[in-house]
């Protein structure tokens, strides 16, 4: 009986880590995109978007 408890416990702590670790994918796709596209067409907001999701985990 315990280790479905326990085994409850682990998938928890492992959702929990696979979405820290796809919201860091995400943020790092979303940043290369922002910065090509600033390249792209002269810094026109992206930059403050990237800021945005930034300073919003």
């Amino acid at each position: 009986m315990w280790y479905v408890v326990y085994n409850q416990e682990v998938l928890q702590r492992l959702r929990r880590y696979l979405k820290r670790v796809l919201r860091q994918c995400l943020i790092v796709v979303y940043k290369v995109r922002a910065s090509a596209s600033a390249r792209r067409n002269n810094n026109n907001g992206t930059s403050a978007a990237v800021a945005f999701i930034m300073s919003h985990p």
